[in-house]
């Protein structure tokens, strides 16, 4: 996303005045100041202060205050400069900062997020919708910039803070006695740990935190409660109130911010009810965030309302992981309010967290490097048609790292197939974060995964997990965080560990090729017995990761794949599951204007076999025969380049892209004969997720018998509902809930799939198991699947006992693992060996 935008609406000459009637009204001189100029106004409303007293006793509010609110801030022609100002930066691909500027509290503190205007779709400009100024908060973020001019030092490492009350974010049910507040604090501190030093206080008192704000700290989040009344003299106090309800634990808001002020804080976020917004709408009374930010403190985030537990809690791990990831606040606001997005459908809710800054915003660091995240996806070993000999999985059959190999708690070893510059712990290690929540309100060990070189053997016992991890303190931090005792000695523990328990992942890494010599065999051994437990079975979940160039995964990989496998089988005595994140043919390093330049071009290919044969040896030359081949339906070999396209999803839709926006893609009847269901899935998906809107010659060309099921069912459904644009989350999982099997076509589209939620409304006789390779897994989704008979959590490696025996136990614990892309549970003989063994 390119550098931000920033749109500056300042209110002047603020008065709110009641009638002969004593009807309330409220106006204001506005001015918005952009990239294009400036442009004045003036706005006027009637009854705004009562709607802002209902949201903040409530939380969320309906459309009548944000249309209130519009009036005010956004008069006509005011309006129609900051649809300009939104399009510009939507175009740009840019987030726009929208800043309030305004010396009267009481205007200052209105819910400005609930704002209703109208905003444009896309980048064309050609349908608009009514919304609020942050429903998109990818998009938009707004913030109050007061007049102070502070610039803070960008301190590299900084220090953290994150204090919680006892009972701050109680739950709403009775029976659940799970600490929530402690669990968000926790997860907090953990996030924050990137930006340096961070600690913990937990179920914190008053003097607690001001004995731990005598040192230097430059961000400070605080889960409590807020607290306003009437103080001597007719003003109004507030604050927080950190641990249960005597007097002398109330901290008010000047107190406050003299600690803060005096601690060098440069961020303060409290998670409290009422901390933001109007202290009293008459009077002009500030809140606790009003202090805060007089003060002097650079920014603070507060909550202009009552804090439900899962607002308050998604949103803080969200901001401080923006915070964590950019270093700027408006963008590390924008990730908190993404998060409430992904878990509420009540946008009001997005009108509870507010910002204040000082004139000139908050960046505490420059952002680091975006880390290069692998894709969850991965193909499963599987018998070619025919021959039998093993192969890769199509597109079609591809499964999910994290329901193959986060959802399974007991420990495995795996094998994985994958390209120079992926780091598999760091990918586990994101989907364990985002599900570990549910994991651990089952009662079961949280999880961390570390990566190391295969090769380098693991020195003594007492030394070699911290040497392992390589990153300094990574392995410490782990074990300062959690308890993790050796499973022979847990069983035998009287009293139960004062820590969260975990247990450790490993990823070991080796290179292509891999000769499986005495070298290997005796770096596996190594490993294996600090891996296994004293009578031979896992103590730890590890997976094998073969990398290397794309030239050595297509010479070396597959077979690499198979016979690593097929040594560790024979080493454990356990089946190994065997996923490779790389397709032979597929190069996806050699995409893009970092690819380098291709080859001169020569004769230009039009068979099957010779564009599959260029494919592997002259990539980026390839693509652009595709895209030369679709652009001109006269060119012979057009109906065979499609045809290979189809061998992968983003080869497809390079051709797609290329093709001329009003002409058709080519029907299936008019391609080469070898075009099967599964290429003609591709092609048909491809179509739904580049060509928009769609055209009506495609949907009837394409809503054709040679498509698989599930795939048609889909194109029929954009054919008679959906051909002017995608649907939105509600209508999907409606329909999704009455055609579950079109789930992965309805992911390879390009639709989001909230998969917690299509699971929820299904049937309890569907199974859900082809499901699961479809998307990445969610919370909801965990907490369903953690429901299921014991049986099935058995099959999917959520019951941490043994396996329940028997034949038909065995057959069908065996039918879910492979059925979501693992391998069964006992080994299997190949054929030969069986005739071998029989004569």
């Amino acid at each position: 996303m390119d550098e931000a935008h920033v749109v500056e609406l300042t209110l002047s000459d603020t008065r709110v005045t009641r009638d002969e009637k004593g009807n309330e009204r409220w106006a204001a001189s506005v001015t918005l100041k952009g990239r294009r100029g400036t442009v004045p106004g003036a706005g006027e409303v009637a009854g705004l202060g009562d709607l802002t007293t209902d949201f903040r006793e409530k939380g969320f509010a309906g459309q009548e205050i944000g249309r209130a609110l519009c009036k005010l801030l956004l008069p006509p022609d005011v309006e129609q400069a900051f649809q300009e100002a939104y399009l510009d930066a939507l175009r740009a691909e840019a987030l726009l900062h929208v800043r309030i500027r305004c010396v009267d509290p009481r205007f200052a503190g209105l819910p400005w997020e609930l704002t209703r205007t109208r905003l444009p779709v896309s980048a064309s400009a050609q349908q608009f919708r009514q919304a609020q100024l942050v429903g998109n908060p990818v998009r938009c973020v707004l913030s109050r910039a007061s007049e102070h001019d502070i610039t803070p030092a960008q301190k590299v490492p900084l220090r953290s803070l994150v204090a919680s009350a006892a009972d701050a974010l109680e739950s709403s049910r009775p029976d659940d006695a799970f600490d929530w507040s402690l669990h968000t604090a926790t997860e907090a501190e953990e996030l924050l740990e990137r930006l340096g030093r961070s600690s913990l206080l937990a179920a914190a008192t008053r003097h607690e935190l001001a004995d731990r704000l005598k040192t230097t700290t430059h961000v400070v989040c605080v889960i409590a409660h807020g607290w306003d009344r009437p103080a001597t003299g007719g003003v109004r106090d507030c604050g927080i109130v950190l641990h249960g309800s005597p007097e002398e634990e109330y901290l008010p808001a000047a107190e406050l911010a003299d600690l803060l002020r005096r601690s060098g804080t440069q961020l303060v976020v409290l998670i409290a009810c009422g901390t933001a917004g109007i202290g009293d709408r008459f009077r002009g009374w500030g809140s606790t965030a009003d202090h805060l930010i007089a003060s002097g403190i650079p920014a603070v985030v507060a909550m202009q309302a009552p804090v439900e537990q899962e607002i308050g809690q998604n949103f803080l791990v969200g901001l401080v992981t923006g915070l964590a990831q950019n270093g700027e606040i408006h963008a590390a606001m924008a990730e908190g309010l993404r998060a409430i997005v992904e878990t509420s459908d009540i946008v009001g809710h997005l009108g509870v967290p507010a910002l204040y800054t000082a004139r000139n915003g908050l960046r505490l660091r420059d952002a680091p490097p975006a880390p290069v995240l692998g894709p969850l996806r991965a193909y499963p070993v599987v018998r070619a048609h025919g021959s039998g000999e093993p192969t890769l999985g199509t597109e079609g059959r591809r499964v999910q790292l994290d329901t193959v190999w986060v959802l399974e708690r007991r420990p495995f070893a795996g094998v994985l197939l994958d390209h120079l510059g992926h780091d598999l712990a760091q990918d586990l290690n994101r989907a364990e974060k985002a599900l570990g929540v549910s994991f651990e309100r089952a009662g079961m060990p949280a999880r961390k995964w570390f990566a190391t070189d295969l090769r380098r053997p693991p020195q003594q016992r007492a030394t070699w997990e911290p040497l392992a991890a390589r990153t300094e303190g990574e392995w410490n931090d782990f074990r300062a965080k959690y308890d993790r005792p050796a499973p022979e000695a847990a069983a035998e523990e009287e009293d139960p560990p004062s820590r969260r328990p975990a247990v450790d992942g490993w990823v070991l890494r080796a290179h292509l090729p891999v000769p499986l010599d005495d070298a290997w065999r005796r770096a596996r051994d190594a490993w294996l017995e600090r891996l296994t437990t004293a009578t031979g079975g896992l103590a730890r979940p590890f997976v094998v990761v073969l990398e290397g160039s794309v030239a050595d995964l297509e010479a070396h990989g597959l077979a690499a794949l198979n016979d690593v496998r097929k040594d560790l089988e024979d080493r454990l005595g356990t089946p190994v599951t065997a996923l490779s994140r790389h397709r032979p043919g597929d190069r996806p390093q050699a995409r893009g204007p970092e690819a380098g330049t291709a080859a001169a071009d020569g004769e230009h290919p039009a068979t099957v076999r010779d564009l599959r044969a260029l494919r592997r040896k002259d990539p980026v030359r390839f693509v652009r025969e595709l895209e030369r081949l679709a652009a001109d339906e006269k060119l012979p070999g057009r109906p065979e380049s499609l045809t290979v396209a189809a061998d992968y999803d983003e080869d497809v839709r390079a051709w797609i892209q290329a093709l001329d926006a009003d002409r058709p893609v080519p029907r299936p009847g008019d391609l080469p004969l070898d075009v099967d269901t599964e290429r003609a899935d591709t092609i048909a998906l491809a179509i739904l997720k580049e060509r928009l809107p769609l055209l009506d010659a495609d949907l009837h060309a394409w809503d054709d018998p040679l498509l698989s099921a599930p795939v048609r069912r889909l194109v029929r459904r954009y054919r008679t509902e959906w051909a002017d644009g995608p649907p939105d989350e509600g209508d999907l999982v409606n329909w999704l809930s009455g055609h579950p099997d079109s789930t992965p076509a309805a992911v390879r589209a390009g639709l989001r799939v909230p998969i917690g939620e299509v699971l929820s409304r299904l049937p309890r006789a569907t199974a859900w198991w082809p499901l699961l390779r479809a998307t990445d897994l969610d919370r909801e989704a965990v907490s369903l699947l953690l429901k299921l008979p014991e049986a099935e959590r058995h099959a999917l490696g959520l019951v941490l006992t043994k396996p329940p025996v028997g034949f038909e136990a065995t057959q069908r614990v065996d039918h879910i693992r492979e059925a979501v892309g693992r391998a069964a549970t006992t080994l299997r003989k190949a054929a030969p060996a069986r005739d071998k063994a029989k004569r």
